[in-house]
């Protein structure tokens, strides 16, 4: 009997797990590219083992994603792209502190009402990353920058 048990354990075990790991696959609908990589990203610092992007998605099921782009050496943007459920992009925008130096988005979170928050770092004429939050109308456009 023990053994009838433990034969049955198994095999639901191993049904279970195969239909969990059914239910974990991925189907790839979409893929898009935006913004120019940023190739110096700190190499040999502290910074470099920072996620400078982040992404997350609204109520209508829209991909926010913000990162960084490049604009010109030593010089990035953080970079705010707002996809449709089918990958078209809604809208793009970049935000640069001004001062030609590296600015990155890190975050990004929405409200109920579609409003997009952005989180990053931006370099100052006289300092070196200040946080910068910056917020977005649903449809793109920026409210204030703080």
């Amino acid at each position: 009997m023990k053994k009838i048990l433990f034969t049955y354990f198994i095999i639901c075990l191993v049904a279970n797990t195969s239909l969990h790991a059914q239910s974990l696959l991925i189907n790839q609908e979409w893929v898009a590219h935006s913004g120019q990589p940023d190739a110096v990203n700190f190499p040999g610092s502290p910074w470099e083992d920072i996620d400078w992007n982040s992404s997350t998605t609204d109520n209508s099921g829209n991909l926010l994603v913000v990162g960084n782009t490049l604009v010109a050496a030593g010089n990035t943007d953080i970079l705010t792209t707002k996809y449709s459920p089918s990958g078209s992009v809604v809208w793009q925008r970049t935000f640069g502190s001004g001062a030609n130096g590296y600015d990155y988005g890190v975050t990004v979170a929405t409200d109920p009402t579609g409003n997009v928050y952005v989180a990053g770092v931006t370099t100052g004429v006289s300092s070196f990353f200040n946080i910068t939050v910056l917020k977005y109308t649903a449809s793109g456009v920026l409210l204030w920058s703080r």
